[in-house]
């Protein structure tokens, strides 16, 4: 467990905080064991282990000055409503020519929760390469005689009341102003969102048929009660790298016969 807070506006410099805990059923109080320090001032706790702790606890974070005297803060608190799961374990996905198998294994948690006492949200991130056209620069555009200009009191460096000659526009400014559009790759990420019941069994087919794009994969739980989400995982890629490494061996395999039916050919005619 962490626990966190911050030094009051107008603390004075040498302010000391310290951080007690009481559970509400065994009636035992303690200190903070490990404290997290700024600047030498105590501004958070860590507990390592709070598997022993009843459902409700009593923290009081109290103060300590020579110079002035601190305000106390205290509060029940209900431990299922305050804790967030650690992200799901051993994340592995088994691909086919079909679709992909996602496993994954439930969290470890402060009491020993069943299957169905969890909630899952797996994102799936497909990366698609799309062809769009971009604009170009475009040829500038020839104005003829009597153009008023949207400009009010700008002559442009002409003479008031003199005709702008029209000039014929280039082979080049012609083609280039055809040029307007050219096609490029764009790679982009189409994000999907899958929420899950923790009786399924941690498993989830995904329908992904060859040839299949590269996918990134992280997975977030919560206690059904509370809905308190966890952090992501940490991601796990597949997809691009699998299907590459086919087509480099269908690859091989078509350069070696080529090569083989070659060699025979020139064996035959030679002879």
């Amino acid at each position: 467990m962490n626990c966190s807070w911050t030094k009051g506006p107008a603390a004075p410099d040498d302010v000391q905080y310290f951080l007690y805990v009481q559970d509400s059923k065994k009636q035992w109080g303690r200190e903070c064991p490990h404290y997290v320090r700024e600047s030498g001032t105590h501004v958070g706790c860590h507990v390592p282990d709070v598997s022993s702790w009843a459902s409700q606890a009593y923290f009081l974070v109290n103060g300590t000055s020579r110079h002035a005297k601190i305000q106390f803060f205290d509060s029940f608190l209900w431990l299922k409503t305050i804790e967030r799961c650690n992200p799901p374990g051993n994340i592995s996905v088994l691909c086919n020519a079909t679709h992909c198998r996602i496993l994954w294994e439930k969290p470890r948690t402060r009491r020993r929760l069943s299957d169905r006492d969890f909630q899952y949200q797996l994102q799936v991130q497909q990366e698609v390469r799309m062809r769009v056209r971009r604009a170009g620069r475009r040829a500038p555009r020839t104005q003829g005689p009597g153009h008023r200009s949207g400009l009010r009191g700008c002559t442009a460096g002409l003479r008031v009341g003199a005709v702008p000659e029209r000039r014929t526009p280039t082979r080049r400014q012609q083609t280039h102003g055809r040029r307007a559009q050219r096609p490029d790759d764009v790679e982009r990420a189409k994000s999907q969102l899958i929420e899950l019941p923790g009786d399924l069994g941690n498993k989830y087919h995904l329908l992904s048929p060859q040839p299949r794009a590269a996918h990134t994969l992280r997975i977030r739980a919560a206690d059904t009660r509370v809905l308190q989400w966890s952090a992501w995982s940490q991601p796990v890629t597949f997809g691009s790298q699998e299907s590459r490494g086919r087509f480099v061996y269908v690859y091989v395999l078509v350069v070696l016969g080529t090569v083989v039916c070659v060699l025979a050919v020139s064996c035959l005619i030679q002879r």
